[in-house]
């Protein structure tokens, strides 16, 4: 769509998808933050690796689901 929308309608498309970008560049930066900190306080309680790992990606697993959840249907093709 981006490539068959011209003049001002064209460059507001290109300007939302852009704020977009920025915004999911900031999400994913903060999730990265959330999983150190997680990892940390893992660590501070004495959590074994294992079940640190566990944890982990039992909420990566579920971040993804609520990620799907709240993007909708895709409609890339």
């Amino acid at each position: 769509m981006s490539t068959a929308v011209g003049g001002s309608v064209g460059k507001n498309y290109r300007d939302l998808l852009d704020a977009w970008d920025q915004q999911a560049e900031i999400i994913s930066k903060n999730l990265r933050d959330m999983v150190e900190q997680l990892n940390e306080t893992l660590r501070q309680q004495g959590l074994t690796e294992g079940s640190s790992n566990d944890a982990i990606n039992q909420q990566y697993q579920e971040s993804g689901r609520i990620f799907d959840e709240l993007a909708g249907p895709s409609t890339a093709g």
